[in-house]
């Protein structure tokens, strides 16, 4: 056998064991770290801290419930939104030590965001990548910084934008010399005999239905027409409306807060006859 040959195979053997040694040990991968082990359709409660003000959010069945600083129901949307940071998946993460947390400013953090047990502590941007710390579960991890922007833009940016929680249902309306209101066969009548039912239930629906483009606090004093809706429930409901030189507004002066609307919309919620959509 020619040295040639007999160098092959023993080049085939050597080869061979290699192979079968990296089959009976292979190398061990190191796995990113969860950055949350929580699940979208698990989440039923959220609080927010940011800037001495705490949101509380609660899920009541389908319906995403604001109970601190005030009740008012929450925008599904925004939640949603919210949730996705635990879409998250990165692998840049650190073990910090307490005395570390100033450096990330972390003592105290710039937000906090609890989803059930879970707290996420907000700290600063990374000055290479533009990205956010977040402490959680004492992990220092790098995300996303779309996230900050909505949890430290306040509970009014979380508010449902339409005027009444979703479940409202109305028997009575009164404005000006105007009272609405049902009849023993569920039909809408109104006081005055030109107003035909199909003029009354295109004006409920555009109460019902129309969405501010922005909630912002209101200023006294609260001026404007009163209008005032009795629910199902036997509940009354008050809202002021006004015409402003740039915009419609509405204001609930139970939370004082002012829901901003399209110009348009003054007409639409505060004549029946208007044939102009909110």
């Amino acid at each position: 056998m020619s040295k040639r040959l007999l160098l092959n195979l023993l080049l085939v053997v050597v080869l061979s064991l290699l192979i079968g040694l990296a089959f009976l040990n292979p190398r061990e991968t190191v796995k990113p770290l969860a950055f949350s082990k929580l699940e979208f359709n698990t989440v039923d409660s959220i609080i927010i801290e940011h800037k001495q003000q705490r949101t509380a959010i609660k899920k009541s069945g389908e319906v995403w419930q604001i109970t601190e600083p005030f009740l008012a129901e929450a925008d599904e949307f925004r939640i949603q939104a919210m949730l996705n940071i635990l879409a998250e998946s990165n692998a840049t993460h650190y073990d910090i030590a307490e005395a570390d947390y100033e450096k990330f400013s972390l003592n105290p953090p710039l937000a906090t965001l609890t989803l059930n047990q879970q707290r996420f502590l907000f700290g600063s941007t990374s000055a290479v990548n533009n990205q956010r710390y977040v402490l959680t579960n004492n992990k220092l991890f790098l995300i996303s910084d779309t996230h900050f922007a909505l949890i430290s833009s306040g509970f009014k940016n979380i508010i449902r934008r339409q005027l009444f929680a979703s479940n409202t249902k109305f028997t009575a309306i009164d404005f000006d010399d105007t009272h609405l209101s049902k009849n023993d066969k569920g039909s809408w009548q109104s006081n005055h005999a030109e107003q035909s039912p199909d003029d009354i239930q295109k004006f409920i629906t555009n109460w019902q239905h129309i969405q501010a483009f922005a909630v912002t606090d209101a200023s006294k004093p609260f001026n404007g027409t009163r209008v005032s809706f009795r629910t199902t429930d036997d509940q009354v409901i008050r809202r002021i409306i006004r015409q402003t030189d740039v915009n419609t507004i509405v204001i609930n002066p139970e939370t004082e807060l002012v829901y901003q609307l399209d110009s348009s919309a003054f007409d639409s919620l505060t004549k029946l006859s208007s044939s102009e959509q909110p």
